[in-house]
């Protein structure tokens, strides 16, 4: 993916300005990681942190909870992997979910 830098850096955080334009992104149980090409993990973020997110065939977006200023901001990427990615956060999500529910109904029993 490729880091599309914002029109107004306001709001947005310096770990986010801060980024190398050329990303890997990846996905996990633990929530999305972005790593450098070289395979150097920079920044993971729960996925609590994601507040939505959505692309085309050439972008995706995600609107990024920021816990130290309980603001939000759009964190842009060139792919064409859009689709891929929204369907497996969306995956992951509905998993902790379900893993969630069972958790919840165990402790009523």
């Amino acid at each position: 993916a490729h880091k599309i830098e914002p029109t107004s850096i306001s709001g947005i955080p310096q770990s986010i300005r801060s980024l190398p334009n050329d990303l890997i992104l990846a996905f996990n149980a633990e929530g999305m990681h972005i790593y450098t090409f070289g395979r150097k993990l920079m920044l993971s973020f729960p996925y609590s942190d994601i507040c939505r997110w959505g692309g085309s065939s050439s972008q995706f977006s995600l609107i990024m909870a920021d816990d130290q200023t309980s603001e939000s901001y759009e964190f842009v990427l060139i792919t064409s992997q859009a689709a891929d990615m929204a369907a497996i956060i969306l995956d992951h999500i509905r998993a902790i979910m379900a893993e969630q529910e069972l958790a919840a109904e165990k402790k009523k029993k």
